[in-house]
């Protein structure tokens, strides 16, 4: 039974090149230079007919004035089974519109690996994130990225077996500030691999130190 289990994970995760990763829950504004911020977060999908979830801490670094790093960790369950996950990135702002109309456009890339049973999986992500304040402490923001993922087990024979694959990603997101220091974001991301169309719904509480 637990052999057959196992199994039935590893063809939901390969035919998944991210189940766990992919989400972003930043707008494109950077947090500020040597400010730091830290994020709550929760990600939860549908994969194959199983569900996924992860959550923890993510901490949010100002590099500079246009450039946050950051790091994060994670705990969850894949398919009933125990799942951990560590991951960092980086977000460079490039235009920001503070007039009339404001607006911030950012790059960004992610790095996250996964351990899921003995066997592990990485994700690398990277795109653009589009973010627009509507003045009434909501700021919605649009993501477009690509994302590959990796992943190495061994099969019955001892023999180690890599495999990799890539897909678009498009994803929409909230941003509400409850008072100085303090937001939460709202973010459903969604990319197609094989044939089918995989969405994650994200959480974040964000707190500035």
């Amino acid at each position: 039974m637990k052999r057959s289990l196992l199994f039935a994970v590893l063809i939901a995760i390969i035919s998944s090149p991210v189940c766990f990763g992919g989400s972003i829950l930043t707008t494109g504004l950077p947090i500020g230079a040597e400010k730091l911020a830290v994020q709550g977060y929760y990600d939860s999908n549908s994969v194959a007919g199983n569900s996924a979830s992860q959550f923890g801490p993510k901490i949010i670094y100002g590099l500079t004035s246009d450039i946050d790093v950051m790091a994060k960790l994670g705990m969850g369950s894949f398919a009933g089974v125990s799942a951990s996950s560590y991951g960092f990135g980086g977000k460079y702002t490039f235009l920001r519109v503070e007039e009339k109309d404001p607006m911030d456009v950012a790059g960004y890339i992610n790095y996250e690996t996964f351990s899921v049973t003995g066997y592990s999986f990485s994700t690398t992500s990277f795109g653009a994130i589009m973010s627009k304040y509507l003045r009434t402490n909501f700021t919605l923001y649009g993501i477009l990225g690509v994302v590959s993922a990796g992943y190495s087990y061994k099969d019955a024979a001892g023999k180690t077996v890599s495999l990799s694959s890539s897909a678009l990603q498009f994803g929409i997101g909230a941003k509400y500030d409850i008072r100085k220091g303090i937001s939460f974001l709202g973010e459903l991301t969604t990319f197609s691999a094989d044939g089918n169309a995989y969405t994650t719904f994200s959480l974040g509480a964000q707190f500035m130190i």
